[in-house]
This record gives C-alpha cells, sequence and structure tokens, in this order.
C-alpha cells in the first residue's frame, strides 16, 4: 500500500459501499513483489538516465485517492494499469524522451552474452535485430541483468492494407535470418510473438505499453498511419533468449523443443536436427499464418509452402527464399488486402470515409 496515502483504508470502506466493483488491492496502491522489484531499483534507473512510470516511482501516491468513485473507475487513471509480464518494464530515456523497453535476465543464460555480441555489429541493412541500447547489471545481484530496447508494437497490432507492406516486412525478416546465419547465431523462436514493428511512424503518437491499443493506457483509441503511406517501416526480431551462436561441428549436436512453434517437424523426435533450418521454417509459418487472415496475400504462398516443407533437407536457405520474392511485381505492391473477418462494410467505411471497425 502506498505509504504516503494512510487514509486509504477508510476511504475503501465508503467506497465499496457505493462501487463494491472497485479491486481494493488496486485502490489502495498495493503492489506485488514483482512489482516492487522494479520501485526499488527506479533510483539507480534514474541515476542511468531512465525514468519509470509513475506508479513504480517511491513516491507514488494513486491519482485516484481525491477522486469520487461513484462516478469513475479504476480502469479510467494511466497508474492504475499493472504490469502485464513480471520481467518486463517500459520507461523514458530522459535524454530525449524516447521510450524504452527493460527486460530483467539471468546472467547465467546465453541471452546477455548474445545480446553483447549483437550490439557491437554493424547496423547493416540485413540487420533487423533488435537495437540493443544498454546493458545494465542489477545492483546486489549478481545474477540478474537488464537488457534495454526501443519500445516496439507487435507488427500485426495494426492490419497491413497493402501487398507491399507485407512484402517490405517479410524481405527485412528473411534478410534478417540470413545475417544472424551468417554470423553464427540462429534465433530459435522466430515466430510471431518475437516480430515486431517500429511504429514511430505509423503510430505517431505511440501506444502504452500496459495496454497497446491505446495511446495514454486509459480511453484513447489508436490514431494510425498506413504503412504504405509512412514506408519504409522497420520490423526486428526480438527475444534473443533462446539463440545460440553455434561452432560449425556443433550444427548437428541440437536437440529438443524449443520456441512458440510445436509445429517444427524435427522437434517433434528426439534427433539432433539443424537450427538454421528451423528458424527458415518458423518464419515460414508466421507467413502462412499471416496470409490465411488476409484476402490477397495468395501471391506469397510459394514462398511460405517452401520455407514449411515438412522434410527440412528441402527447406530454402535465406538467400533462396529472398530470390523466391523477385517474381513479385512492382505493379502488384499497391494492390489493396483485407483481414477476411472484414465485411463489405467494413471495408467501405474504411476505404471511402476512413472509419475503422474497432
Amino acid at each position: 500500500m502506498s505509504e504516503k496515502w494512510k487514509e486509504a483504508p477508510d476511504v475503501l470502506k465508503k467506497v465499496l459501499e457505493v462501487a463494491p466493483h472497485i479491486n481494493a488491492n488496486i485502490f489502495l496502491g498495493r503492489l506485488t513483489d514483482r512489482e516492487m522489484f522494479w520501485v526499488r531499483l527506479e533510483p539507480f534507473l534514474s541515476s542511468h538516465g531512465y525514468r519509470l512510470r509513475p506508479r513504480y516511482r517511491p513516491d507514488w501516491i494513486p491519482s485516484w485517492r481525491n477522486c469520487d468513485m461513484r462516478k469513475r473507475n479504476l480502469s479510467e487513471f494511466e497508474d492504475a494499469q499493472i504490469m502485464t509480464r513480471t520481467y518486463l518494464m517500459d520507461a523514458i530515456r530522459i535524454s530525449d524522451g524516447v521510450k524504452v523497453v527493460m527486460k530483467c535476465v539471468d546472467t547465467q543464460r546465453r541471452e546477455v552474452s548474445i545480446a553483447q555480441y549483437l550490439r557491437g555489429l554493424p547496423r547493416e541493412e540485413r540487420n533487423h535485430t533488435v537495437p540493443i541500447l544498454d546493458i545494465l547489471p542489477v545492483p546486489n545481484d549478481e545474477s540478474k541483468a537488464l537488457i534495454i530496447t526501443p519500445m516496439l508494437v507487435s507488427f500485426n497490432l495494426v492490419p497491413f492494407r497493402r501487398v507491399g507492406e507485407f512484402a517490405e516486412m517479410v524481405e527485412q525478416l528473411i534478410k534478417c535470418l540470413d545475417f544472424l546465419h551468417e554470423h553464427g547465431i540462429a534465433h530459435r523462436d522466430a515466430c510471431e510473438l518475437n516480430i515486431m514493428m517500429d511504429a514511430s511512424k505509423v503510430i505517431p503518437r505511440g501506444v502504452h505499453f500496459a495496454n497497446t491499443f491505446t495511446h495514454d493506457g486509459v480511453k484513447d483509441h489508436l490514431k494510425w498511419h498506413s504503412r504504405w503511406s509512412v514506408r519504409p517501416v522497420q520490423y526486428y526480431f526480438i527475444d534473443f533468449g533462446l539463440s545460440k551462436r553455434y561452432a560449425v561441428d556443433e550444427l548437428e549436436t541440437i536437440t529438443g523443443r524449443n520456441g512458440q512453434d510445436r509445429s517444427v517437424p524435427e522437434l517433434l523426435i528426439d534427433r539432433p536436427y539443424d537450427p538454421w533450418k528451423v528458424d527458415v521454417y518458423q518464419l515460414g509459418n508466421v507467413i502462412r499464418q499471416t496470409i490465411e487472415k488476409y484476402d490477397s496475400l495468395e501471391v506469397f504462398l510459394p514462398l511460405a509452402s517452401a520455407m514449411t516443407a515438412h522434410n527440412p533437407r528441402n527447406l530454402p536457405s535465406p538467400a533462396t527464399a529472398l530470390e523466391m520474392l523477385k517474381p513479385i511485381q512492382s505493379r502488384m505492391l499497391v494492390e489493396r488486402v483485407w483481414l477476411k473477418e472484414y465485411t463489405r462494410r467494413d471495408r467501405f467505411r474504411i476505404r471511402y470515409l476512413g472509419i475503422e471497425p474497432y
């Protein structure tokens, strides 16, 4: 409970009489143990140039303390937004106002060493690994470190509108696999949740980390531009928690099931597999699954089918997969694509009135 709001229990009793739906723990400002981890870190992070949301500052007092809760709901207050993932926290870089994400990781895992290695690689055209802004040791705990990256959004937070938007993403991600493999890194979880978009041009007002369907975490529905109108848009692979750098003689010694995609054929049996091929299959599955959600992305089906071949020996290399994109002619890039769930009325309202169905 917020120590600055000592009368909170008495206030809560009165509030519950008229608003029994109120979450008592949130109303009282009680933080979970994991939230308190970040509160204790706040002075350290501030000294390194990062500012946490008000809820996670030591002097926080709930903003609803003087409000008439008979007419209000806690969801109307930004500082009532709790953590959605205990090992992740958002912050602002004080020097320039850039939104960042901090991931608390175990220093004994490979993720820290891979992040350090990736940080030292050139930001060339193929390098679409999430930029590593900082790596900070957690004070008084040698087992933990914070990997700090720009705040990105899921690649499918807003729908694709043109063939060219999807082609741009696919090309960037295949090039990134080529880049990673050239440097001996297999991602091993190149799946939907680890593919992100830099939305700085698509959603100029940004999103709230705890509620990405809003700008402020409270009430605003997203206002966004089509990717085609602000192209190019950048896409990135994140989360190298399962990744590994391999020497050539290690390639056939990898076993076990890893990552979000449980359909990878060679992971269904306990025998050595080629991690490069698994990366190709996982990304191919993301491409295939996205195609299935839209009308007019069928031109990518040959690529998706090749990248998800059941026999790993038939899977293309990233370089070969890139060649398969070339038959997609430039005139096709401007063609409209629609989510299959959209009705004719939805499409009319989007095209002619600029009104989104959600």
